[in-house]
């Protein structure tokens, strides 16, 4: 054989080699990296969804590159930073279907961490178009679940729960239970807010079950938390209690320091129903420290609404206003309607307390408006009972009348025993006003009923105490 062959081909043979060592030197760092990207994501992920399969087997290096300062800006809550990378990879070509939409995923959560929530909608829009037209559920089932959190803090309560019924609908295609147990978790909470508890009790139920068939602890931890808030809602105290000390305690077991946050403020909560004020306040305090430290505002916003109802309750009505003031300052900065909604429903309470009603009155019905904007019905029927409240103080007792009937209409839309009851003793409490002693005893009847079924004693007794004092001054004007 030619000597110059030979040597050609040893040299091929040598070429070959050095190639697919190459290649498998190659191919363990792109799985390295995959790897390093796996667990950032896990890092990242919290509420929202991570779609981990756009970003396999990326080996393009600027890309690695661009994603590593990317995650590194997310670890230092440098959003800004971090979106602007994300857009640095999209203009890198070539670039998948699947791949755009793991990071417009990741640039849509980015948004909704800096609070921009309608920035976030329109990312996250995005690649739901995407994820549609080339038919990958998993990106599709993320893309939905996320938009219907973001939904949801907006506080559109139908286009939430739209949102996440189809992802809901996909993860069971998918046979996929951990999203689907997630999935159903937040349709509960959607369900409860727009004031449908028994629904909201099914949902939870159903989602308890699968995460604790696969082992999830911060998922059952999730749903226990929002067993505690149906139970208030249903007027079962004791229940609540347990289920809110059940949730704390697997997020202390698993160090989850927001998750600890929500529990410690979801039992400053269910103090605050019981009027335990002082305790409210104490698990309220550790919250928003909690909150503050990880730099969330809307759940800081959230909690000083809460300060400010326990001030309130405590007749500290500065401290009060002073709480109710910085959430609504913050709300109005990471444009939160429903958190803008609530502040100032609960800075009208103040100044009704303190007699500045037409203050209360410019400050409930801005409340309303908002809430009719978000078509959130449970909240718009507790502002239509603030606003019937001041027109009764201020005389107008027939205007008083029309929020209160249409308030009590819409409490038995939603099912709402605990409203309805209310509602119908401020009637009773109208008709006692206009004099109307054989109407008013009927209200306070039927509220008197209501609240005997929620097994709410202390306003059953009151609801008796009115009872009894009608049924005196009917002697009377019978005498």
């Amino acid at each position: 054989m030619d000597l110059g062959v030979i040597i050609g081909i040893i040299g091929i043979i040598s070429g070959a080699v050095i190639a697919t060592v190459y290649f498998i030197i190659s191919e363990q760092r792109n799985k390295k990296f995959q790897k390093k990207v796996l667990v950032k994501l896990g890092k990242i992920e919290s509420e929202m969804s991570i779609y981990p399969d756009g970003l396999a087997r990326i080996k393009n290096k600027a890309k690695q590159k661009i994603l590593s300062l990317a995650f590194n800006e997310i670890d230092r809550n440098n959003y800004d930073q971090a979106i602007e990378q994300f857009q640095n990879y999209i203009k890198i070509s070539p670039l998948r279907d699947n791949e755009k939409c793991a990071i417009l995923n990741l640039i849509g959560l980015s948004h909704y961490k800096k609070e921009e929530n309608e920035e976030a909608l329109i990312i996250l829009s995005e690649l739901i178009l995407i994820a549609k037209r080339i038919k990958e559920d998993d990106a599709l089932s993320i893309g939905n679940r996320n938009i219907g959190i973001v939904y949801f803090i907006l506080g559109q309560y139908q286009k939430a729960l739209e949102h996440h019924q189809e992802a809901l609908r996909i993860y069971r295609k998918l046979n996929n239970p951990k999203g689907e147990a997630a999935s159903l978790g937040n349709i509960s909470i959607v369900y409860r807010n727009l004031g449908k508890s028994q629904k909201a009790l099914e949902c939870s139920q159903e989602a308890l079950k699968i995460f604790n068939k696969v082992d999830d602890p911060e998922g059952e931890a999730k749903v226990l938390t929002n067993f505690g808030a149906i139970y208030i809602e249903l007027g079962q105290f004791s229940k609540s209690l347990e289920y809110y000390q059940k949730a704390l305690d697997i997020f202390k077991d698993i160090n989850n320091p927001k998750g600890i946050a929500i529990a410690l403020g979801s039992l400053g909560g269910y103090y605050l129903e019981l009027l335990e004020y002082n305790r409210a306040f104490e698990h309220l305090i550790e919250s928003l420290e909690i909150y503050r430290n990880l730099n969330i505002l809307e759940g800081e916003g959230n909690t000083l609404v809460n300060i400010g109802i326990c001030y309130h309750g405590l007749r500290k009505y500065q401290k009060s206003l002073e709480n109710y003031q910085k959430a609504l300052d913050i709300f109005k900065d990471i444009n939160n309607p429903k958190g803008k909604a609530d502040s100032l429903v609960n800075i009208g309470n103040v100044y009704y307390v303190l007699g500045q009603h037409q203050r209360a009155l410019e400050h409930h019905q801005e409340a309303l408006r908002k809430y009719r904007e978000l078509n959130n019905p449970k909240n718009e029927a507790n502002t239509l009972v603030n606003i019937g409240s001041v027109y009764s103080k201020l005389g107008q007792h027939q205007r008083a009348l029309e929020h209160y009937q249409e308030a009590l209409r819409k409490y038995r839309e939603l099912n709402n025993l605990k409203g309805e009851a209310s509602v119908l003793d401020n009637i009773g409490i109208t008709y006692l006003n206009l004099k109307k002693y054989q109407i008013s005893f009927e209200f306070f009847s039927k509220a008197k009923e209501k609240y005997s079924k929620l097994g709410m004693k202390n306003l059953e007794h009151k609801a008796v105490e009115r009872i009894e004092i009608v049924r005196r001054l009917l002697k009377e004007t019978d005498i």
